[in-house]
């Protein structure tokens, strides 16, 4: 019988915690129909007196719910905030390629095209794009050519190739040739 007693006391508790933090006026939120006008008596019965109650009995009663609701709430704005942490594109050395030059790079990316639409320079149209990647080269840096899969926030892959550039094997400024999304 002293475990039901301490149950219910410590409901209580939990009880008279709510009501305290909902005095406060940071929490305190007047209703639509209070801002209106429109109180009829029921309406201010309930509002002040029945629904205080009921939530009072409730919260003796189903107190362990309550907390554990408070505690998982909690633990699940952690686990978002790491899982959106996670989830921000980073190359990380396993994905980077052989270290190579500019000059191969643009060796390799040098588009001919016979009807000349397409300028004959590195990467055609995006050698703009390519030549302010070339402007953010930090000193000392090498170039990289990566390759990987990457799993975005809300789930979706995507197959994402490109160069980067790496100073002492941390990966800086980054540009991507190709960024396809992967069907599962």
């Amino acid at each position: 019988m002293i475990w039901l007693q301490a149950y219910f006391l410590v409901g209580l508790a939990t009880m008279l915690t709510v009501w305290r933090r909902g005095l406060h006026p940071r929490f305190r939120q007047v209703p639509l129909f209070l801002i209106r006008g429109d109180i009829g008596p029921w309406v201010q019965f309930r509002h002040k007196i029945l629904v205080p109650f009921l939530m009072g009995i409730f919260l003796c009663v189903a107190w362990p719910v309550c907390w554990a609701w408070v505690v998982h709430d909690r633990w699940h704005v952690k686990r978002e905030a790491k899982r959106r942490e996670d989830t921000v594109f980073k190359i990380l050395p396993i994905h980077r390629g052989v270290g190579t030059t500019v000059e191969r790079v643009e060796a390799r990316a040098k588009v001919e095209d016979p009807l000349g639409a397409v300028p004959d320079l590195p990467f055609g149209h995006l050698n703009g794009a390519w030549n302010n990647f070339i402007a953010q080269r930090p000193e000392g840096a090498w170039l990289y050519p990566f390759e990987c899969v990457w799993v975005t926030f809300h789930r979706e892959k995507f197959h994402r190739k490109g160069f980067v550039w790496c100073t002492d094997g941390v990966c800086g400024p980054f540009w991507l040739t190709r960024d396809l999304k992967v069907d599962d």
